[in-house]
């Protein structure tokens, strides 16, 4: 037993040492294996954060696990490297199409939309992207092709270029509110071309008339330059004389004075030759009455001598001489009986002619007196005649300078008339120039007949305007997805005006366009909150394209709807005129 027993022993220690020993070779292996293990799991982990670097951008390239033995983390490693080799194809490639994603986006965002993604990618979500982006950059370039389809009709003069139904695909939202304004445009230079074609027709017509009018009032005036130049040479010749006669008068007067003095110096030497007369009246009175003294004086004298004859006779001789002295004093007495007598027949007829003188004195007085009366009345009438003159004259000349302004302003008027002759020939190339032009451009017919009230037209243009700044309005808040509450018809400047032309009773408020105007206006505030409100509850993009689509249509019936009201309102117009001028 106790052999049994230390034998036990013995083998318990051996095998108690063998089991420490292969404990401490598997302790030992497993240190040195899990050395190993824990080395290639780091480095397996290096590698993988590498990988997942590269995958998340953080690292520019990709390298391959590093296989250390041929264990199951070396065939693992081998495994992960083709992996990594295909993802990283996979994400090269990718990177391709970003890249170049990026590079034709910015083209696009340069303005070039004939640009495309042109790598394919390596997944799919990468290779739906390319498509979508390249679909969208298409669909873009074939929408701003249709308008600049319409934008280039425009340019070759053509502003009734419309779009076909289907190059209207797609031109929704900010293309669509693009192409309205495009629409927008080509109406307003369609009315433009209107107004000045209509404006050169009626200016071409008014000119005709004008060159014409102008013509014949060139020829008046000309014809009236003539008169005018022969009126002022005649007045002028009239002032002369009138001139002449006034000088003439002045010197009547000056006569008149002279003569005035004349006869009233006559007038005194009348009175004082009637005075004359009367002294020499009386002085031959005086002589007279000595004539009869010495009359009697010669008859006593011849009857003393008588008696001294009878006495020298009675005395003889002694008388004789005495006889003699009395014939002597006889003939004295009788010569001087015979000068007496002469001297009173002298007298007498002196007396006569005296008082004849006086009488003609008398007469002659009164013929001053009555001279003197008629100068002065003849000087009156000619200071009248003078005055009546020089205001004749002051007339004529104020007659002539106004003759000569007149005919200043006549041979200006001519002038005048020519200017207008030329300018309304140069307006009537010009006319004829401006339809010319507009003549090359093409508009629907109907523009010509709504242009007439310039005012309306501003409106309208405004009113189209508006639409396009609402939509453009409520777009820009698509984005936010947030309830939208449009504007209600009557808030609006268009929908103002409509209820303001109903309360003035305009001419078109009872026409079948007005009624359609209304309809449509009022559709397409309905439209236009449907559309936020399925924006706003996030509808699919399909749904919000046929809004989007009946939106657009809807404005460009509107425009036509407004465009209609100008035509009926310019009917009415004309009418209107051709009633007036039939009245």
């Amino acid at each position: 037993m106790e052999n049994r027993t230390s034998q036990i022993q013995e083998n318990f220690i051996l095998l108690v040492v063998v089991i420490i020993v292969i404990l401490t070779l598997i302790f030992v292996s497993l240190f040195f294996m899990t050395k190993k293990i824990v080395n290639s799991m780091m480095s397996f982990k290096e590698g993988l954060e590498y990988f997942f670097s590269y995958v998340s951008r953080e690292k520019e390239y990709l390298k391959e696990m590093p296989i250390n033995g041929s264990d199951e983390f070396a065939l693992m490693t081998i495994d992960m490297n083709a992996q990594i080799v295909k993802i990283k194809d996979i994400i090269e490639q990718d990177k391709k199409v970003v890249i170049e994603l990026s590079d034709v986006v910015q083209k696009v965002s340069n303005g070039f939309l004939e640009y495309k993604i042109h790598q394919n990618g390596a997944t799919n979500e990468v290779e739906s992207l390319r498509v979508i982006i390249n679909e969208m950059i298409e669909s873009s370039y074939k929408k701003v092709s249709n308008i600049n389809k319409v934008l280039d009709g425009y340019a070759r003069g053509d502003y009734s270029t419309r779009l076909k139904g289907e190059e209207k695909d797609g031109l929704y939202g900010d293309f669509g509110t693009l192409f309205s304004g495009s629409v927008l445009l080509g109406q307003s230079i369609s009315q433009l071309v209107a107004m000045i074609t209509n404006a050169g027709k009626e200016l071409e017509s008014n000119t005709l008339v004008l060159s014409k009018s102008s013509h014949d009032l060139s020829t008046s005036a000309n014809q009236q330059a003539s008169s005018l130049e022969e009126t002022a040479a005649s007045i002028e010749q009239i002032t002369g004389n009138m001139k002449s006669s006034s000088n003439d008068v002045i010197k009547m007067l000056t006569i008149s004075d002279e003569l005035n003095s004349s006869a009233v110096s006559g007038n005194t030497l009348a009175s004082k030759t009637s005075t004359s007369m009367d002294e020499i009246n009386e002085k031959v009175k005086a002589i007279s009455e000595a004539i009869s003294v010495i009359d009697k004086i010669a008859f006593q004298t011849n009857i003393l001598s008588l008696n001294a004859a009878v006495e020298a006779a009675t005395a003889g001789e002694a008388g004789k001489g005495f006889a003699v002295v009395a014939q002597e004093v006889r003939n004295l007495a009788g010569r001087s009986a015979e000068a007496a007598n002469t001297i009173k027949q002298l007298v007498e007829e002196a007396s006569y002619k005296s008082n004849e003188g006086k009488n003609i004195a008398n007469d002659m007085i009164k013929g001053y007196d009555n001279l003197s009366e008629k100068i002065i009345d003849t000087k009156d009438i000619i200071d009248s005649v003078s005055t009546a003159i020089k205001e004749q004259e002051e007339g004529m000349i104020q007659v002539n300078a106004a003759v000569n302004e007149l005919d200043h302003m006549t041979q200006k008027n001519a002038a005048t008339s020519a200017n207008i002759g030329n300018l309304s020939n140069e307006v009537a190339n010009l006319s004829s120039r401006l339809i010319g032009i507009t003549a090359k451009a093409k508009i629907t017919e109907k523009y010509y007949d709504m242009v007439d009230d310039i005012d309306l037209i501003q409106q309208i243009s405004r009113f189209k305007n508006n639409n396009i700044k609402l939509k453009k309005e409520y777009f820009g808040n698509l984005d936010s997805y947030n309830i939208v509450e449009v504007v209600k018809n009557e808030d609006t400047e268009l929908g103002r005006w409509i209820i303001d032309c109903e309360r003035d009773n305009r001419v078109f408020v009872n026409s079948n366009e007005w009624k359609k105007l209304k309809e449509r206006k009022s559709k397409f505030h309905e439209l236009m909150q449907k559309f936020m409100d399925s924006n706003a509850r996030k509808a699919n993009n399909y749904e919000l394209s046929i809004l989007a689509k009946d939106i657009e249509l809807l404005t460009g019936d509107l425009f036509s709807s407004l465009n209609d009201i100008a035509v009926v309102n310019t009917k009415l117009i004309r009418g209107n005129s051709r009633l007036q001028i039939q009245g």
